[in-house]
């Protein structure tokens, strides 16, 4: 008959770091029962390694029968709707308690690629383009569906300016300088 020869182990002190893992669910029970064995006393160096050791081995048990990555996915589903209202505009509602019988469930659902639709809601990148567009409005006068109408462009506020100073009396513009500021603007 052959003999075991046992390491005795010691614990460490608390706190403990955690890690999040996948391991597969058939090998919990076979986990579970290995934990059982390990929890005896004779494993341990001391008294007090013992009950730490039980401690820590009861609390991994714990973690391994619960489900401790729906708490991570819905906060990152949380941190989405954030950023997707913000720049894109999408509102969202959300119904359920966010528990394995009653899971949050989103209207509209949260999408695996953002439609291109999306951007033409109310938000940051709506906003971005549709200022861009104005900017192009302002600066060479061309026409968008934010400012359909001609601005002017640099060229006609430079003759203007120039119109201006030349203008320079202290009663104020004449009729005859009055209407050559409306013909630049009309031209």
């Amino acid at each position: 008959m052959s003999r075991t020869k046992i390491i005795r182990s010691v614990v460490p002190e608390p706190p403990y770091n955690s890690a999040l893992v996948c391991i597969p669910i058939a090998a919990v029970p076979f986990t579970l029962g290995a934990l059982v064995i390990k929890s005896q006393k004779y494993w341990y160096a001391s008294p007090e390694d013992w009950h730490r050791g039980r401690k820590l081995l009861a609390s991994f048990g714990k973690a391994l029968l619960m489900d401790c990555a729906q708490p991570i996915v819905d906060a990152i589903d949380r941190v989405y709707n954030l950023l997707d209202a913000g720049l894109n505009g999408t509102e969202r509602t959300a119904i359920g308690t966010g528990t394995e019988l009653d899971p949050y469930v989103y209207d509209p659902a949260i999408p695996q690629v953002v439609e291109p639709s999306a951007f033409g809601s109310p938000g940051l990148r709506h906003y971005t383009r549709a200022s861009a567009r104005l900017l192009d409005n302002l600066v060479t006068g061309g026409t968008s569906d934010e400012a359909p109408g001609e601005a002017i462009p640099n060229a006609k506020l430079e003759a203007i300016r120039l119109l201006l100073e030349a203008m320079g009396g202290e009663d104020g513009p004449t009729f005859e300088q009055v209407a050559q500021v409306i013909a630049i603007l009309g031209a």
